[in-house]
């Protein structure tokens, strides 16, 4: 396992891309250490999305200037800098040209641990193998409308490395449990709980 280091105030990081393992040291001989670079940097690459959803907060007309060359720039910055990971995000990631020879360019060419948010609907086999051993874990947003059960299976079929984005609203409550037993059956071992930040009243927002 090879570690990249963080110096957090008064502390040290240890990060391994490869397992997704951090451990932070702290003691005397690290208590005048101050931080010099963030941990993480998200960077919204895409607006572009193929989904239409009314609680979206993403501005749905403003226009992309990211390119592939520039991305792998900014990851280079962000490796020199001292960043352990770049989280892509925003829009659907996987819309991006070339976005899994992207992953590869930033895990070959810098330290740092890729990425990415995905709505999961553009994820099949053929994607998840060209993007394996790329990326830290990806993170599948849960819809309603959406059969994230058959997401799900896919990605433990292929051994991915993931976890699940949930909105919790005041409806999907009475089924959290229901629905956390049931992910963790097939296999979810991560999930991130997210409060609603729409304009509709019966769902407050964060």
């Amino acid at each position: 396992t090879r570690w990249r280091a963080l110096e957090p105030d008064g502390e040290v990081l240890l990060f391994a891309r490869t397992t997704g393992t951090n451990m932070l040291v702290a003691n005397d001989t690290t208590r005048s250490l101050r931080r010099s670079a963030p941990r993480m940097l998200q960077v919204a690459h895409t607006n572009a999305c193929d989904k239409s959803c009314d609680f979206c907060y993403r501005p749905q007309d403003a226009r992309n200037r990211w390119t592939f060359d520039d991305l792998v720039e900014l990851a280079r910055f962000c490796d020199d800098w001292g960043v352990l990971e770049i989280a892509f995000g925003a829009g659907e990631p996987t819309l991006f040209p070339r976005f899994p020879e992207l992953l590869h360019a930033i895990w070959s060419q810098t330290g740092l641990c890729p990425s990415f948010t995905t709505h999961g609907l553009r994820l099949d086999a053929a994607f998840l193998r060209a993007i394996r051993g790329a990326y830290g874990p990806l993170q599948v947003s849960v819809y309603v409308e959406d059969d994230t059960l058959a997401i799900v299976d896919l990605l433990v079929a292929e051994r991915a490395r993931f976890g699940l984005n949930y909105l919790v609203t005041p409806r999907r409550v009475r089924s959290l449990e229901a629905d956390v037993f049931a992910f963790a059956d097939r296999g979810v071992r991560g999930m991130l709980f997210l409060s609603y930040k729409g304009c509709d009243p019966a769902l407050p927002p964060s």
